[in-house]
């Protein structure tokens, strides 16, 4: 028989389901934004990424309900199909799209009875496709990064929904815009610094920041700067901010406990946006920011037209990406800025 696609049948009670990391969360809005404007009504988020940030995704107007699962992913076995399956069959959703597959997802909503099952299977696992109703098949290896927007428009096209990336994918709840606001004051113009990663090697050092920094406001001196990221980082904030002069204005972020979307609001208002492979770059493209990515020991993304990529020249890894290219490359990009002839030091 052959399938229905959501333009024949639309479905009025959707839900997604997307594990990981808050980055990878934000990474798919892109495509949950595409796909709740497309069945014209709000959808329901079934994710494990940390309590913290779901503020963030519970703020989208087109997201009914964000269900957390990063507790009962934990548990092992029939157990956490079981548990699974119960929360699933609680929300009685008429499809669910596995944004990212997970085997125990599947089984558990095909437990659950969900109509329509949407996912991707790699070709060594057909013993999967019993538990989908509508899947593509994707390499066993060798996709280009990042896995979801190789994979996610030919689902979506599958099954007759328009698979074009939705950019501004984020919007700002109002609470934070204030805040933001508030706290730039004085600030009209900032070019942002991501310093988290997921890995010590991703990060991009603070005396290479500080450097970019100088060189970005020897050529305009009206430039501020904010440093983003967690506590975990805060000494590498430390460190760049003892790095440059006083009168090089910082907004520095990593102190406190930020909450994620005043975060968010302060990305937003950058004009520009240099980064380690992050949550912070991931915000900044969903805003349209233009973004300097750094990717001197990740697999380069190139799945936004906002972002520029840099990866290392002579040496390998993070100190390969000279601070006079993270500059230039930050400069070209600013809109408003004073374009004369630099000589970069």
């Amino acid at each position: 028989m052959e399938r229905t696609t959501l333009d024949a049948c639309t479905p009025s009670n959707l839900a997604i389901y997307i594990s990981g990391g808050i980055g990878d969360g934000i990474l798919n809005m892109v495509f949950v934004r595409a796909l709740a404007e497309h069945i014209g009504t709000p959808v329901t988020l079934l994710m494990t990424q940390p309590g913290s940030s779901l503020a963030l995704f519970r703020a989208q107007p087109y997201v009914k309900e964000v269900v957390q699962l990063r507790e009962i992913s934990k548990l092992e076995g029939r157990t956490r199909v079981a548990r699974i399956s119960d929360v699933l069959a609680a929300g009685s959703y008429d499809a669910l799209f596995l944004f990212t597959f997970r085997s125990h997802v599947a089984a558990a909503a095909s437990r659950a009875g969900i109509p329509q099952r949407v996912g991707f299977l790699r070709w060594h696992h057909p013993h999967y496709s019993r538990w989908l109703t509508d899947q593509i098949w994707v390499r066993r290896k060798g996709t280009p990064h990042p896995d979801t927007h190789t994979w996610l428009p030919a689902m979506l096209r599958k099954v007759g929904c328009p698979y074009e990336a939705r950019y501004p994918s984020l919007e700002i709840a109002p609470h934070a815009l204030d805040v933001a606001q508030q706290l730039t004051q004085g600030l009209p113009r900032m070019v942002g610094f991501g310093l988290n990663a997921s890995a010590p090697n991703r990060r991009y050092s603070a005396q290479a920041y500080a450097q970019v920094a100088r060189i970005l406001h020897e050529r305009d001196p009206g430039l501020a700067f904010l440093l983003c990221g967690a506590s975990d980082v805060r000494h590498i904030a430390q460190e760049l901010r003892d790095a440059l002069p006083s009168w090089i204005r910082i907004l520095d972020i990593t102190e406190g406990n930020t909450d994620i979307c005043v975060s968010q609001a302060l990305i937003a208002r950058t004009l520009a946006f240099a980064t380690n492979d992050s949550m912070g770059m991931h915000i900044a493209i969903a805003h349209g920011v233009p973004t300097v990515g750094l990717f001197g020991c990740s697999p380069v993304m190139r799945y936004a037209p906002c972002l520029h990529p840099l990866e290392p020249s002579g040496s390998p890894g993070m100190d390969g990406i000279s601070p006079s290219v993270v500059a230039d490359a930050i400069w070209s990009r600013l809109p408003g800025a004073i374009k004369m002839e630099t000589i970069t030091p």
